[in-house]
């Protein structure tokens, strides 16, 4: 369905149109919108050491975020593609960023979930001397600081549908200072828990950069791939 809009007045250019400008278009790209802030860098580190902090186990912490983020990081793509198939594509404004309130918002909460991981993470550790969730748990904070960096170097260049985090300027650098300024100290205490395994540090700093390369990846297949599904019905 393409929507209606009125003719342009004759020497002007026609306007450009957003997800959010067109009702059957708004719910698809808000769902996505609020999907890719769910399948974030910073949600899959907070998910992953929250996980540690309250397992004994090492590797279904790492595993379980890593898939199911993964799997809705993919649904994300769908689901924004859909939403701008319902304008024409000369018609679609591809500059415009995603509503700043609610990414803003998002962005806030995503930061205060990190840090409450990681307060969680080393309070368990100081308790239990669990020295290999220690060093996966460090692994993936060092892990989570150069995705930051990178995703920050790309969103500076990348068009709004392509970068990391939905919003920029200002607020993104801000966003990012927020993620060193959590990510680095609590790396800074985690391995300070005494000599630490330096392969399960590795894995964490693989697990953590692998995944967000795989979404990006994801992120820029066409819409018209035949590995991206038709469509996905909304729930």
């Amino acid at each position: 369905m393409s929507p209606r809009r009125r003719e342009p007045v004759r020497g002007q250019a026609p306007a450009l149109l957003h997800p959010v400008d067109f009702a059957p278009a708004r719910r698809y790209y808000l769902l996505a919108m609020f999907l890719q802030l769910a399948a974030s860098p910073i949600i899959l580190a907070a998910a992953i050491i929250f996980l540690l902090g309250i397992s004994g186990n090492l590797f279904t912490p790492l595993l379980g975020p890593i898939v199911g983020l993964s799997i809705t990081s993919y649904v994300e793509r769908r689901y924004r593609a859909d939403a701008w198939a319902h304008i024409a594509r000369k018609a679609q404004d591809r500059t415009r960023s995603d509503p700043a309130p609610w990414a803003q918002l998002a962005l806030t909460l995503q930061l205060v979930l990190l840090l409450l991981a990681v307060l969680g993470l080393v309070q368990a550790v100081r308790a239990t001397g669990q020295s290999g969730a220690a060093a996966l748990g460090a692994g993936i904070l060092a892990g989570l600081v150069l995705v930051e960096v990178a995703s920050l170097i790309w969103d500076r260049r990348a068009q709004a549908e392509l970068r990391s985090v939905a919003v920029g300027g200002s607020w993104r650098i801000l966003q990012g200072l927020g993620v060193l300024a959590v990510a680095l100290p609590g790396a800074g205490v985690l391995l300070g828990f005494g000599p630490l395994n330096p392969w399960l540090l590795l894995l964490g700093v693989l697990a953590q950069g692998g995944t967000c390369v795989l979404w990006y990846v994801l992120r820029m297949i066409p819409a018209t791939s035949s590995c991206v599904p038709k469509s996905f019905p909304l729930p």
